[in-house]
């Protein structure tokens, strides 16, 4: 019966995802009953919990079966690890739960909420290896030690694999653990060192095109040495349009801002509490606030006040602006790996997407998220569910492509 109600709470979270509570009742409106060969009408809704609870015992069992299966069917290697973290977010306070913390950088924009990290690693087919369930205020950077303890125990495989990373969690002391425990990497450099290869950008002639695109929108590519790393600049027309519309709105809507902030000011606004030494203390504050949730469009911006002509003005540097747009759609790439040509360390680092894409798919299709459980024991079980609903959905997904119905 338990292994069975077990069952039950996989296949709900594959299908159907609802709440233990539910579960229940969701049993009798399918054919439960002839398909596993039991009674679910006489289960009460404890015996799901209690099925989560168990399933988290033994999850370092499971998913070495899991994996084992999986490389078996499918002939998989472990040789490529794709690692990134994602957030979910928790209805009601959490108060006992040590990993339910509110975040102001919330990837669910959801910082009214307590929320939990987890950290997951695909292969590069994209099947779960291992995952990590974090406190939600914990930087990604700092996953990194619990994460390769994690790939040891659990993952142990011959050779030296790549792990692919994104740059936020990519720090110089993150890298160096990465190859002192004999694994390379591949990551994207920050957007704020790309302006150090700036005149190495401008020379367009000196790139040439990543093969294997022709129905996609070129991607342009040139290799710099720095050290041991190799470094592969990236130009995208693509990525170029997006980043200048993302500017171009930004822009709008911190002008906007700054507009009726004036406005405001030219309204004797009295939250502005312009008697008082004209408003100094309280304008530079809001003009700060301002700032901060337009950063993209701000840094280019020089924003003045006048206390005794009670008088806001902005204005644009040029150059800086100029220096930054011809920028975009430029980044580079980081690794460890001597032995790539250009072409794979760029399609190996675009694997990473695969890791979005299952991201997108647990918290949607899934039903990781909202988290309704308070026991931090019952939201570890919560993502574990989820994570075996996964397995069984890139299952399908692999067996289909296999057999030429992707």
């Amino acid at each position: 019966r338990r292994i069975l109600a077990a069952q039950i709470c996989v296949f709900n979270r594959l299908v159907d995802p609802c709440s233990e509570n539910e579960l229940s009742s969701w049993v009798e409106t399918v054919a439960a009953d002839e398909l596993f060969g039991d009674r679910f009408s006489l289960y009460g809704r404890d015996v799901y919990y209690r099925a989560g609870d168990d399933l988290l015992r033994c999850s370092t069992e499971l998913g070495k079966h899991l994996r084992a299966r999986e490389e078996s069917l499918f002939s998989l290697g472990n040789t490529i690890l794709l690692y990134d973290l994602t957030n979910s977010y928790f209805e009601g306070n959490c108060l006992e739960n040590p990993k339910a913390k509110r975040s102001a950088n919330s990837k669910e924009k959801r910082t009214d909420c307590p929320q939990l990290s987890v950290g997951l690693v695909l292969n590069a087919e994209g099947f779960p290896i291992v995952h990590k369930v974090f406190a939600g205020n914990t930087n990604d950077s700092k996953t990194i030690l619990e994460i390769v303890a994690a790939l040891q125990n659990e993952a142990r495989d011959a050779g030296r694999p790549t792990v692919v990373l994104d740059g936020g969690i990519a720090t110089n002391a993150n890298l160096t653990v990465l190859l002192e425990n004999n694994y390379d990497y591949i990551v994207n450099g920050k957007r704020t060192t790309r302006k150090n290869f700036a005149e190495d950008f401008q020379q367009k002639n000196a790139f040439r095109a990543v093969q294997g695109r022709d129905d996609k929108k070129p991607v342009f590519v040139k290799r710099l040495w720095n050290g041991h790393e190799a470094v592969l600049l990236c130009r995208s027309d693509d990525r170029k349009a997006k980043e200048d519309a993302m500017v171009s709105k930004t822009e709008e809507r911190y002008l906007e801002a700054l507009r009726k902030l004036a406005e405001r000011i030219a309204k004797r606004d009295g939250k502005l509490h312009l008697d008082d030494n004209g408003g100094r203390v309280t304008v530079d504050r809001c003009i700060g606030k301002i700032a901060s949730r337009y950063t993209r469009a701000s840094k280019f911006y020089s924003v003045d006040y006048d206390a005794e002509s009670r008088q806001l003005c902005w204005m644009r540097d040029e150059e800086k602006y100029q220096e930054d747009a011809n920028l975009h759609g430029c980044y580079h790439l980081r690794t460890s790996r001597r032995d790539l040509s250009d072409d794979e360390i760029w399609l190996i680092y675009i694997m990473l997407t695969r890791v979005e894409t299952a991201f997108h798919l647990l918290k949607g299709e899934l039903g990781l998220r909202p988290v309704y459980h308070w026991k931090e024991e019952r939201c570890d079980a919560h993502v574990w569910i989820t994570i075996l609903a996964y397995h069984l959905l890139r299952w399908i997904e692999y067996s289909l492509k296999m057999a030429g119905m992707d």
